[in-house]
C-alpha cells in the first residue's frame, strides 16, 4: 500500500504540472489574429457596394495598368463610354497616365 501512495504522490508531484503546463498556441494565436482581422473590417451595405462598383473614376484607377516600366489605360475610348465615362474623364485620366510616365522616365 505504502508503494502505491508513493506512485500517486509522484504522479501528483510530476504529472500535474505537466498537465497543466500545456498550452494551446494554436488557439491563443487564432484569437489573436481574429480579434485583429474583425477590428479592420467595414460591414458595407447594399447601397455602399453598388456606390462603389459603378463609381466611373474607381472603374478608371482600377484599368490603369503597369506593364515593361510604363503606365497604360487598359480600356477604349468607344468603351469608357459603352459604361458611361465621358470622354473629358477619360482624357484627364489619360493626361494623368501622360504625366506619370513621363515622371517617371525623368528619374530613371
Amino acid at each position: 500500500m505504502n508503494k502505491m501512495k508513493k506512485n500517486v504522490l509522484i504522479l501528483i508531484v510530476f504529472g500535474l504540472p505537466i498537465l497543466f503546463a500545456c498550452k494551446d498556441d494554436t488557439f491563443i494565436n487564432e484569437q489573436i489574429e481574429n480579434s485583429q482581422s474583425n477590428t479592420s473590417k467595414v460591414v458595407l451595405d447594399s447601397m455602399d457596394v453598388y456606390k462603389i462598383q459603378t463609381d466611373k473614376s474607381v472603374m478608371l484607377n482600377n484599368l490603369i495598368r503597369y506593364q515593361s516600366g510604363k503606365y497604360s489605360l487598359d480600356l477604349s475610348e468607344e468603351d469608357a463610354e459603352k459604361i458611361g465615362i465621358s470622354k473629358l474623364m477619360y482624357n484627364q485620366v489619360l493626361e494623368h497616365i501622360n504625366q506619370l510616365n513621363n515622371s517617371n522616365l525623368i528619374t530613371k
